[in-house]
C-alpha cells in the first residue's frame, strides 16, 4: 500500500492499494484502503478538473468485482452513500469533498452496465488473488450469529469486530449445525475463491 495519502473522507486518509486503470499516468479507476484496512474505490470523472467518485467497497464485492462475477458498475451502487472529491492543489488538505446519497450518484458517469473488469496482465491477476485470499482468510474465521441469520442467499456474518452480509456465499461455505440448532463447525469449501479469472 502506498503511504501517499490520496484523499481525506470522514477523518480516515485514504491510500493507494492498487490501481486497475491509468491512462496517460493519470488514475482512472483504483482502489484505496484506508488505515484500517477498508477499502474505497475510486472512479474519475474528470480529467481535466481532477474530479472523483468515492465509493467504499466490500472485500467481496472487490473480489466479485475482479473475478467477473459482478459487473463495475454495480459495485457504485452497493453503497447507501457516495463522496465527489474535487483535487483543487497538490495536497489532499485542498480537496473539495462532498457525501451524497446513493440516488445522487451521476449514472452518466458510471460504468455501462454489463462492462466487466478485465485481468489484462500477471500484476492484475496476482492482485486478484490477493484479494482472494484475503477473503478466504476472512471466511475462515467468520462466526454465524444463529441460523435464524441464514435465509436463502443471504447469511450474516460477524468477523474482526466489523459485520457485513455475503451474497452468494452459501454456495461456498457449508454449516454443520446440531440438532439444537446451534452450529457446531464451520467448513470452507474452496481455497480458490474468486481466482475464476486467474
Amino acid at each position: 500500500m502506498s503511504k501517499e495519502v490520496l484523499f481525506k473522507i470522514q477523518n480516515k486518509f485514504l491510500y493507494l492499494d492498487f490501481m486497475l486503470e491509468e491512462y496517460d499516468f493519470m488514475p482512472l479507476f483504483y482502489v484505496c484502503k484506508d488505515e484500517e484496512d477498508v477499502r474505497y474505490i475510486v472512479l474519475c470523472t474528470d480529467f481535466e478538473h481532477e474530479s472523483y467518485l468515492v465509493s467504499k467497497i466490500s472485500l467481496v464485492d472487490l473480489n466479485n468485482m475482479l473475478s467477473g462475477k459482478n459487473d463495475m458498475r454495480s459495485v457504485f451502487l452497493k453503497q447507501a452513500n457516495f463522496w465527489k472529491v474535487i483535487c483543487k492543489g497538490n495536497k489532499y488538505l485542498d480537496d473539495t469533498v462532498e457525501e451524497h446519497k446513493l440516488e445522487d450518484i451521476p449514472v452518466e458517469y458510471l460504468p455501462a452496465n454489463g462492462e466487466y473488469y478485465v485481468l489484462y496482465d500477471e500484476e492484475h491477476k496476482e492482485y486478484a488473488k490477493k484479494i482472494a485470499y484475503e477473503l478466504q482468510s476472512k471466511i475462515d474465521r467468520i462466526k454465524v450469529h444463529s441460523v435464524k441469520d441464514i435465509e436463502d442467499d443471504l447469511v450474516k456474518f460477524e468477523y474482526d469486530h466489523i459485520e457485513a452480509e455475503y451474497y452468494d456465499m452459501v454456495k461456498e461455505i457449508i454449516l454443520k449445525i446440531d440438532m439444537n440448532n446451534q452450529m457446531s463447525e464451520t467448513y470452507t469449501s474452496s481455497k480458490n475463491i474468486g481466482l475464476l479469472a486467474a
